[in-house]
């Protein structure tokens, strides 16, 4: 007898065979989702690529965006941030592009807020373009933890010296300075280092790094402070050798003589050296005790120098007079003589401009004096330099100059080698109400078809008074003025009159 099926009830759902009750209830619901996402991702999909498309932003290649990053960082931070680093925070693809692209770490600063393994990051993601090493901010005696510090930190920047192109020590004590000139010296040759910059904190940081020009035969400008070249420096024979140093710079401080270059170095260093272009002196850098006790010195050759900077630190001078006599430089076109207080040897230094009566640089078409004068010395810079057309005056010597030519401007002397024929601009270093009106005079006696100067700037530091207005506003109705490197407050003071 058959077995009868159950009966349904009317309107029930067609019973259906159930194999597993449990796997039926995780695949339903797990179907459904991923069918619920595949549909939310098309329009998501679809949004992203109609903004990709739209956005300018996107078509541009990430060599562009980050060089426009980088110059709005750097714009917009302060000096402290670096930009590298600020690119890198940004999200993780900027800092991908950051650290492969090289040139965005070519720049490491060895100092103690820097640890060793950062520098070694720079060091390998900067490779293989070159690089340029700061060391600052090392101060104490090299008798604390940073000692550790910073022997770490050279030994790993050692290794890439082959890759420097400048080197800038700044801010740094002498007892750390002892520890790294002679281990610079150890570890040449800098065969593509152009720049090195080494000033300390005051006093005598030892020698000079680089016992020849052969070590470093790339450099190109040497800036050292305190720092004496070697006794019997080399010479290079210009024949087979040529430095390419173009700037050179010494500075040095009214210390003992041994922190300062003997004679013998300077003009060893100065014939090898025949490109040179500027030579700019500080202080009193340069020992010429034997030759002024001998009274005579040999001749300074520099054929293709083209600027002589002179500021020596007091109102002796050691080594000034001496130099200028030797001095040979056919095509000097610029000459600055700055003295920190008036007073000094201006007549002895200026004698030495001349010989035989005659200019030592007679192309010379900028000059620059600051209390380098006194009122018996204004013939002797006048013809020194006949063909001088732009003139800074700072000091008294801008008094001493101006009544000089107004006495001659007026007849009462004679005009030979007392006017500068060829003047057409004339800058006031940091006037004071007396310069500006003895300047004023000046220019009120020359007749006005005969003035040459069309321009009078004024530079520096400046204190605006009503006295000084007065005389600012009758200038500008003589000439035109234009300022330089005045502060703010009393550019507004000036302009808000004029």
């Amino acid at each position: 007898m058959k077995e009868r099926a159950p009966m349904e009830l009317h309107g029930s759902p067609p019973s259906v065979p159930v194999t597993n009750a449990t796997n039926t209830g995780s695949t339903v619901p797990s179907v459904a989702k991923s069918s619920l996402k595949d549909r939310r991702r098309a329009p998501k999909g679809k949004c992203s690529a109609h903004q990709e498309s739209s956005s300018l932003a996107s078509r541009l290649p990430s060599e562009l965006l980050l060089i426009i990053f980088q110059e709005a960082v750097h714009c917009a931070s302060s000096e402290g941030v670096r930009t590298e680093i600020a690119i890198s925070h940004v999200s993780r693809p900027w800092r991908r592009l950051a650290v492969s692209t090289p040139r965005l770490w070519t720049r490491a600063c060895i100092s103690p807020a820097i640890s060793a393994t950062v520098l070694a990051a720079y060091v390998s993601r900067s490779s293989p373009l070159p690089l340029d090493i700061y060391v600052m901010e090392w101060r104490g005696d090299m008798m604390n933890p940073d000692d550790l510090h910073f022997e770490q930190a050279f030994k790993v920047m050692v290794v890439s010296i082959a890759r420097w192109r400048s080197l800038i020590i700044v801010n740094t004590s002498d007892a750390y300075l002892t520890y790294l000139l002679p281990n610079l010296r150890n570890s040449g040759p800098f065969q593509f280092l152009e720049h090195v910059l080494i000033r300390g904190r005051g006093g005598y940081g030892g020698i000079y790094p680089f016992s020849s020009i052969t070590v470093a035969p790339s450099l190109k400008v040497l800036e050292i402070e305190d720092l004496p070249l070697p006794e019997n420096f080399p010479i290079l024979d210009r024949y087979t050798k040529t430095s390419r140093l173009t700037t050179l710079c010494l500075r040095g401080s009214t210390g003992p003589f041994h922190a300062m270059t003997p004679s013998a170095s300077f003009r060893a260093l100065l014939i090898s050296a025949p490109n040179l272009t500027v030579l700019s002196l500080h202080g009193d850098p340069v020992n010429f005790v034997r030759e002024e006790l001998a009274g005579s010195i040999p001749h300074l050759d520099t054929p293709n120098l083209n600027t002589l900077i002179l500021r020596p630190g007091s109102r002796i001078v050691h080594f000034l007079p001496l130099m200028l006599e030797a001095l040979r430089a056919p095509a000097l076109r610029y000459y600055e003589l700055v003295f920190p207080h008036s007073g000094s040897h201006g007549q002895r230094t200026a004698d030495k401009l001349l010989e035989h009566g005659l200019p030592k640089f007679p192309l010379v078409e900028t000059v620059r004096l600051q209390n380098a004068s006194e009122p018996d010395t204004i013939t002797t810079f006048v013809k020194a330099f006949p063909g001088a057309s732009r003139v800074a005056l700072g000091g008294l010597d801008i008094l001493f100059f101006s009544c000089a030519f107004r006495t001659a401007s007026t007849g009462a002397i004679s005009l030979e080698n007392t006017l500068w024929a060829q003047l057409q601009h004339l800058t006031l270093i940091s006037p004071s109400c007396e310069s500006l009106e003895a300047v004023c005079s000046w220019l009120q006696a020359v007749p006005e078809h005969e003035r040459t100067i069309h321009t009078v700037a004024i530079e520096g530091h400046t204190s605006v008074s009503p006295s000084f207005l007065k005389l600012y506003q009758k200038l500008q109705s003589l000439v035109r003025v234009e300022l330089y490197g005045v502060d703010p407050t009393a550019r507004r003071q000036l302009a808000s009159d004029s």
